[in-house]
């Protein structure tokens, strides 16, 4: 089949290339092979979009069909300032010297057995990467590993260029960590804290500028050391992650540190698929999910919006369990002041009133919790604090206490 493509518009080779990764992990698992990846983001050449398709699916089918059981199917993306790399390395029985003299040639492929040929598709790749000016090398150790590197054009979007992700588009060198300026960090107890958890300096040092007039502006580029560096730093009240890596353990760890505090996440990636937004959202504790490339006023007024949305919840929840209480206590015949005189005498917040109030009244924590609408894990947390408050050790000394 004759395809004429057009290869007139830039793609975003990266997003492509993460959510056909996602497709052939699948794919790789039921055939008992393992594929890992290490992706650059926002990257973009020039290439139709269905060539490109074909183009992955032949070079991840041919690497599953020759991985060995048990084996790994390692691909990563990575560029300079010209050129983007895809190399797909494959644990396999390798390719013979003869076979990779004629693995791009048609005809000569044709002319082996169908099951015996090693690189299915090839010529049509080899084809197209011809065709924008590319270059595709396939180096194999035989009963060993098959490596396969594709070289690109880099396209350097307009996308790109207005919201500074990449800061080397007006340079004809890359620009390097000692031109970035990334500014000390100061804390001034007015403003909200704002944590960022990204390894670009680029990307940190525009983040800064544009965000430090309003925040507290803090971050850690070396998550090998993030819990060191965490105990270094004021608890942040908005904590931005790029989850590149889909690493969810770094919001657990960010809340090992502040385990009683109320800090919100934000995870930011390139075009993440809609599973991993629901795990974000899910189980990685974030309130939002953003794709970059992202306006960083966008990205402001987010994270203002969110916070500002916070404190007006805490402010109504206050005083819709203040009015609760003050209502209970009113119709409560049998209160004879000592239960009144004695939340207050021991400084207990609105949350622990209302529990107390339903505990004297001999509900049980789940009761508690349904009538709250809050985790009876929550409700339990919390009368541990009553108790440690109080200087009681049991449920049953809180309920005598209070009901004098």
């Amino acid at each position: 089949m004759v395809h004429d493509y057009k290869y007139k518009h830039t793609v975003h080779f990266s997003a492509i290339l993460m959510g056909k990764i996602e497709l052939y992990k699948g794919i790789a698992e039921d055939n008992h092979r393992r594929i890992t990846s290490q992706i650059e983001e926002n990257l973009y050449c020039r290439i139709a979009s269905p060539a490109l398709d074909r183009i992955l699916d032949i070079l991840f089918s041919n690497a599953i069909k020759h991985t060995i059981p048990q084996g790994n199917i390692h691909i990563s993306l990575k560029s300079d300032y010209k050129r983007i790399t895809l190399v797909i390395r494959n644990t396999g029985p390798g390719i013979s010297g003869e076979q990779l003299r004629y693995i791009f040639k048609k005809n000569k492929q044709s002319s082996y057995n169908e099951k015996n040929i090693p690189g299915t598709g090839l010529p049509f790749v080899k084809k197209v990467i011809n065709e924008v000016s590319g270059n595709i090398t396939i180096e194999s150790n035989v009963n060993k590993e098959t490596t396969v590197t594709i070289t690109l054009k880099r396209q350097i979007t307009a996308e790109e260029k207005r919201y500074r992700f990449i800061e080397q588009m007006t340079s004809p060198e890359p620009v390097g960590e000692q031109m970035i300026r990334l500014k000390r960090e100061t804390y001034n107890e007015e403003k909200k804290t704002l944590l960022v958890l990204e390894k670009d300096p680029v990307l940190l040092a525009f983040m800064q500028e544009n965000m430090e007039e309003d925040f507290n502006f803090y971050f850690i580029r070396h998550f090998s050391r993030l819990k060191q560096r965490l105990k270094k730093i004021p608890k942040p009240d908005v904590v931005i992650i790029n989850m590149i890596e889909r690493d969810y353990s770094l919001s657990d760890s960010v809340q090992e540190i502040w385990s009683e505090e109320d800090i919100l996440f934000v995870f930011y990636t390139v075009s993440a698929t809609q599973r991993e937004i629901l795990k974000g959202l899910r189980y990685g504790g974030a309130v939002d999910y953003i794709d970059k490339p992202c306006s960083i006023k966008v990205l402001h007024a987010k994270i203002l919006s969110i916070l500002h949305f916070r404190e007006n919840s805490i402010i109504r929840e206050f005083f819709s369990v203040k009015k609760r209480i003050s209502r209970a206590l009113k119709t409560d015949k049998k209160d004879d002041g000592i239960f009144r005189h004695r939340i207050y005498l021991y400084n207990l917040s609105a949350c622990e009133q209302e529990i107390v109030h339903y505990m004297i009244r001999d509900m049980d924590d789940k009761e508690i919790a349904k009538k709250m609408n809050i985790e009876k894990d929550s409700v339990e947390k919390h009368i541990k604090n009553i108790q440690g408050k109080c200087g009681l050790v049991t449920r049953f000394q809180v309920i005598k206490f209070f009901r004098g």
